[in-house]
């Protein structure tokens, strides 16, 4: 849709998105715009409900190597919200998976959806 010469997204006008806001896939299929599927987030939210980068090297979102084992690093709006080392993978994807819990809530990204 468009007004005059401004372009319109059908997602941003079915979910009603305000300026400065954005309008999130729930379930990623950007072609689904039903609008319980929709929602209007931050964008800081919106990272939050992002996929794995393909060059991420781990397979394991907020998890970088370092110095011998693995930061789980959490941010909201530039600021760490949660920023700890384990020696193992394992016990950083525990530690994450409970952060990612308590931080980000339902903006979460669900790995198996």
């Amino acid at each position: 849709a468009s007004k005059g010469d401004k372009k319109e997204y059908m997602h941003r006008v079915i979910a009603k998105t305000p300026k400065g806001m954005i309008c999130d896939h729930r379930d990623h299929n950007t072609l689904c715009n039903l609008e319980n599927n929709l929602r209007n987030v931050t964008p800081s939210e919106s990272n939050f409900n992002c996929k794995i980068r393909k060059d991420n090297r781990l397979g394991e979102k907020c998890i970088s190597e370092h110095y011998g084992g693995f930061m789980v690093r959490i941010m909201k709006n530039g600021k760490y919200l949660f920023r700890k080392t384990f020696r193992t993978l394992e016990e950083a994807v525990t530690a994450r998976d409970e952060a990612v819990a308590t931080f980000q809530g339902e903006f979460a990204y669900q790995q198996n959806e």
